[in-house]
């Protein structure tokens, strides 16, 4: 498929970036590149960085991966260039572990009170009941779910705080011949916070934080940096080239954590697209 004018225009919303290709004339994307938003967005990357080579263009445009949850954010955020120029594009999608199909029910992380219907003092039968699924990993303190990324910490039977995990991050206590990396967490954090955004772009979104601790990254955990605030605490693990993404997002009970109201809920549901039903 070539580039037109008309082309880009169906994708202008998802990349207007693209548009840049017009000054370099209609050239057809690498082979075997379908000309979907993410290949246009990878083509207009790497225009933007080499000028109007499009020798070079159609090179980096075939070697440039950007992440599933990177790619959702660039449809979702379109009046906000710096977010999109921003999300990580490090890790290829061919490059990363753990399913990338969104499972289950739309998850809004709710800082202080819990994760969509779900809220804390729920028991084990209240959380599997609104997941629509057991848990992929059970005990008396902890309740699993690894393709939809989320882990349900319990005391005394009843849900004290959770953990949204980045694909691909390592399942821990998994059993031998299941999944060992979670897959794809289907929710965001408000305001619009997703997983695969750089550590500064996380912090401008979401405000400094009470206190930070960093960590050496080590074996199978790339945990760098954990930022505290009220009722919330963001998780930053490190790339192989350096940058350091956002990558896990802890719940915590708090009466005190700003209350995301019922109307930003609604539209943060609508805005988050539908996950296929948790097999059985």
């Amino acid at each position: 498929m070539v580039l037109t004018l008309s082309n880009l225009t169906r994708f202008s919303r998802a990349a207007p970036g693209a548009f840049r290709l017009l000054h370099c004339g209609k050239r057809p994307l690498p082979p075997g590149t379908a000309a979907t938003p993410l290949s246009v967005f990878a083509v207009a990357l790497a225009t933007s960085l080499s000028g109007c080579d499009m020798t070079s263009v159609e090179k980096k445009a075939a070697e440039a991966g950007a992440t599933k949850s990177g790619a959702a954010l660039l449809e979702k955020n379109e009046g906000t260039a710096k977010v999109k120029k921003e999300v990580s594009n490090s890790v290829r999608l061919d490059e990363m572990k753990g399913s990338s199909e969104r499972l289950g029910p739309q998850l809004i992380l709710l800082p202080g009170q819990g994760v969509g219907a779900i809220r804390f003092g729920a028991t084990f039968a209240t959380v599997e009941r609104h997941m629509g699924a057991p848990c992929d990993i059970r005990t008396e303190t902890r309740c699993a779910y690894i393709r939809q990324a989320v882990e349900f910490t319990m005391n005394d039977g009843v849900l004290v705080s959770l953990l949204a995990q980045g694909r691909g991050r390592v399942v821990s206590g998994q059993q031998e011949g299941k999944d060992t990396h979670y897959g794809t967490f289907h929710g965001v954090l408000p305001p619009s916070i997703q997983f695969g955004l750089h550590h500064h772009i996380a912090l401008k979104e979401f405000g400094e934080p009470t206190l930070k601790k960093r960590f050496e990254a080590a074996g199978a955990s790339r945990l760098v940096e954990r930022d505290f605030y009220d009722g919330v605490t963001l998780e930053f693990d490190s790339l192989s080239n350096g940058n350091e993404i956002l990558a896990g997002i802890e719940i915590l009970a708090s009466k005190t954590a700003p209350k995301v109201t019922r109307e930003r809920v609604m539209i943060l549901q609508k805005d988050t697209p539908k996950g296929r039903n948790v097999p059985k």
